[in-house]
């Protein structure tokens, strides 16, 4: 049986009211105290990790009912009675060596095991159960608000739904002038879902689609919350709020791009359709529909 840690606890470090980094202490299945220092980059992939495994929860819950949750408030009561302390001088002097450079995932049935790549060159191996996932999130997310950073917290937490993976304008049609985002394969795999999403403008010209985007979500393109993932991308990618300083955004539309098997979708096998998909709506827009 995995051992999974017994305890965690959580401290944010701040310069100038400025969000730095985490402090997380684990207290590993032996009863020792690990401590690691993580960073945007790194917390990001931890939340999105822990809110995949949340989500297998809530699933779970709906099928096994009052059995399992009785479980599963046993087992944040156990986190709750195993904090390990944080002290100030571990704030004040963070050990370089014990940042968290990278984590990648590895998928077990009911836990995970993350794999943490430190400074100093050690990997690390914590293994936690599923159930766990929630006491996470939120142990990560109360010290990213008592940072008082808002603008932090919105970047870190407003974004665990989906990836982006591509964003393209249209100016050339024929060769898309696109941004890839890489993601590792376990973080693609996180989500089951390609949408293709365009961005309709109001111009001096009318209505045109200037740019359009290709993400990996939980959500299919007629889910009316794919919607708040696109006004999500406009405020954080560049080239979005670049375009709403010059043109109001006037209507976002969405279609599922098809995948026939597990494995990662090519560059030309996202972007075709997206780019079939803005011919379609052009041709519509020019024509007086609107769908």
């Amino acid at each position: 049986m995995t051992e999974i840690i017994k305890g965690i606890n959580t401290a944010a470090i701040t310069h100038e009211n400025r969000f730095m980094a985490i402090a997380v202490k684990i207290r590993t299945p032996q009863g020792d105290d690990a401590l690691y220092y993580m960073q945007n980059v790194v917390i990001r992939d931890v939340l999105l990790i822990m809110n995949n495994k949340f989500r297998a929860v809530v699933e779970n819950m709906k099928l096994q009912g009052e059995a399992y949750k009785a479980q599963l408030v046993a087992d944040n009561q156990a986190l709750l009675n195993n904090l390990p302390a944080i002290q100030q001088q571990e704030l004040q002097n963070p050990d370089p060596a014990r940042r968290v450079m990278s984590v990648a995932l590895k998928q077990e049935c009911e836990h995970f095991t993350l794999i943490a790549a430190l400074q100093s060159g050690h990997v690390d191996i914590i293994n936690f159960s599923n159930n766990q996932a929630e006491f996470v999130i939120h142990a990560i997310t109360q010290a990213l608000q008592n940072a008082g950073d808002k603008e932090a917290f919105i970047h870190l937490c407003g974004a665990l739904d989906y990836i982006p993976l591509y964003d393209t304008g249209f100016s050339n049609i024929n060769e898309l002038d696109y941004q890839q985002y890489p993601h590792e394969a376990w973080r693609q795999a996180l989500f089951p879902n390609y949408v293709g999403i365009l961005f309709n403008y109001q111009t001096a010209e009318g209505d045109k689609i200037l740019r359009g985007a290709v993400v990996k979500t939980y959500l299919k393109a007629e889910s009316p919350e794919i919607q708040s993932i696109a006004g999500r991308m406009v405020n954080l990618l560049p080239h979005y709020k670049a375009l709403q300083e010059q043109h109001q955004l006037k209507q976002i539309f969405c279609r599922d791009i098809q995948a026939t098997s597990d494995q990662p979708l090519s560059t030309e096998q996202c972007l075709r359709p997206l780019r079939d998909y803005y011919l379609e709506m052009t041709a519509k827009l020019q024509n007086g529909e609107k769908r």
